[in-house]
């Protein structure tokens, strides 16, 4: 199957009409942001004086130094940027600053101009609820006279007709797909930001099964809804699947961003999951017919919980998502383990708190920095840590498996740099 996703331009933005399974107010915002390119490349969203809504974000918390290994187009070959290059790409990253929303989040990098990465969270009510997506991004030399080019972080797994396992993005408005006139990239007005956007908001729906070419006419039938539930619970599983994978491996450059989000949303998450397990679902049963009192007791009308129906949801799905979530909670509980150690360290007597961890401890369980393959901390140092972390942790009162996953923590070298970097 191929992908069928033809994104306008803003050569013709008013003309683009919505698409059935995206809501209105997200088609709005689409077309909204799409329009920032037609903005004049002038430098007043840097103006302090300006509202905050205007304003947008601080290009500077994009940026990086450096470019991360793990980028998909590193290998690109740096030619020489010429000045009208330099700064058709620097609009690009004021436009970018200006207009981005709330749901993708951004890396910019200092000693490679032609390169970018973008992390996008899933929108609600979608199959990809609160799950990460990864994009590579490459502006070639004569950018923008040709699209960008962009690859998907897909761990093998193609989670949407446009999103291949290869990594390849298929869109109208990348080249990837066919389209014509205002469909296809437009020079002088289209932009990185509206390709985000358009990905966001016109690839990652609600009913992914309908963005196949030609399957569109289809929807409202019987077979259709029935392949367009099934495709979709087959998107939330391999969703849920990159989670697990993102948590132990996130794309350089977002490994804070990652665990945070997780922290964030990964109760949320796993409530939404737990209403799919085949021992929640017993609660929701339909009156029998044999049964007076059934005449007047209305069939429940089941409710979509991250794009699929809790009630028409198939058997294989729930047993696959029961599977699922003890590595899930795994997941949840490991990030906020993380996370309260963090806090623990950073409230330590020498950085102004009162909890009785010192802070050379983890300072010392910190030396061998971890980011970049290291082997961890010292044995002494870590121990000293361990057990000072122990009585905080049992001072608190605080959950005991809890407190011991926090423990381990601070055995397992590759997570010892991320939990204690806070104090060092």
């Amino acid at each position: 199957m191929g992908c069928g996703i033809s994104s306008k331009t803003t050569c013709d933005l008013e003309s683009t009409t919505p698409r059935q399974g995206v809501s209105s107010a997200l088609q709005r915002k689409v077309r909204n942001k799409m329009r920032v390119e037609e903005e004049d490349d002038s430098d007043h969203e840097q103006d302090a004086s300006l509202p905050k809504e205007v304003m947008g974000r601080e290009l500077a918390s994009f940026m990086r130094e450096n470019a991360p290994r793990d980028h998909q187009f590193l290998s690109q070959e740096r030619s020489m940027w010429k000045p009208a290059w330099s700064k058709r790409v620097q609009r690009e990253w004021r436009i970018l600053a200006r207009g981005l929303p709330e749901d993708i989040h951004l890396r910019l990098y200092g000693d490679r101009m032609d390169i970018m990465r973008a992390a996008l969270v899933g929108p609600k009510n979608t199959p990809y609820a609160d799950a990460l997506m990864f994009f590579d991004v490459h502006l070639a030399s004569n950018y923008p006279l040709v699209p960008p080019s962009v690859k998907f972080w897909s761990f093998g797994e193609r989670l949407n007709p446009n999103l291949y396992e290869s990594g390849l993005v298929c869109l109208s408005l990348l080249g990837t797909w066919s389209g014509s006139g205002t469909e296809v990239w437009c020079p002088r007005k289209s932009t990185v930001l509206q390709v985000l956007v358009s990905i966001l908001g016109l690839v990652l729906v609600e009913e992914p099964y309908f963005n196949e070419p030609g399957y569109e006419r289809t929807r409202g039938t019987t077979q259709a809804d029935i392949l367009a539930r099934q495709y979709s619970e087959k998107a939330r599983l391999m969703s849920l699947r990159s989670m697990l994978r993102i948590c132990q491996n996130p794309p350089s450059g977002f490994e804070d961003f990652t665990k945070q989000h997780f922290v964030d949303k990964g109760e949320a998450i796993l409530k939404r999951v737990e209403q799919f397990v085949p021992s929640n679902t017993t609660s929701v049963a339909t009156p029998s017919v044999c049964s007076k009192a059934s005449a007047t007791v209305p069939r429940p009308l089941g409710k979509k919980v991250d794009g699929i129906d809790t009630l028409v949801a198939s058997e294989g799905f729930r047993r696959e998502v029961a599977k699922m979530l003890p590595g899930l909670k795994g997941m949840q509980q490991r990030m906020a383990a993380e996370h309260r150690a963090a806090l623990l360290a950073a409230s330590s007597p020498a950085a102004g708190g009162g909890n009785g961890i010192g802070q050379e401890n983890f300072r010392a369980s910190a030396t061998v920095s971890t980011a970049h393959g290291g082997t961890g901390a010292p044995v002494g140092g870590l121990l000293a840590a361990k057990t000072q972390l122990l009585a905080t942790l049992r001072s608190d009162d605080v959950d005991k498996d809890k407190s011991r996953a926090a423990i381990d923590l601070a055995e397992r070298p590759h997570v010892v740099n991320s939990t204690f970097a806070v104090a060092a």
